[in-house]
């Protein structure tokens, strides 16, 4: 990519100008909780209600979890266990409102394109 050229998969810095325009789709930065009441953090996509939509992603120290894997079935034993369900939260920023999401288990499509989640 030639500099100022971006793709979909470019991530940069947004605005008080592009949050209100709601022209992009927007990754938050959001604090997460499992059912034990363990605090993380974490983003995922402002605005969006499904969880293949939200793509929400915690980090448990170092390493990134991501909940949703697409048309791919998760292998169960590499998955961490987690104490579900799991609440997200968005932070408040150039007043885009607070967003608060419930994440039940990693997610994935079966071969009938119909939405799963795995819990372990």
């Amino acid at each position: 990519i030639e500099e100022g050229e971006y793709d979909e998969a470019t991530v940069k810095p947004a605005n008080e100008a592009i949050i209100s325009g709601q022209e992009y789709m927007l990754v938050v930065k959001a604090d997460f909780t499992d059912s034990l009441g363990n605090e993380f953090m974490g983003f995922f996509y402002h605005g969006e209600s499904e969880l293949s939509l939200l793509q929400p992603c915690m980090y448990l120290g170092e390493k990134a979890i991501n909940f949703w894997f697409g048309i791919v079935e998760p292998n169960v034993q590499e998955l961490e266990d987690l104490s579900f369900p799991i609440y997200a939260e968005s932070l408040e920023v150039f007043g885009l409102k607070k967003q608060r999401i419930e994440i039940p288990g990693y997610g994935y499509l079966n071969k009938d394109f119909e939405e799963n989640l795995v819990r372990n």
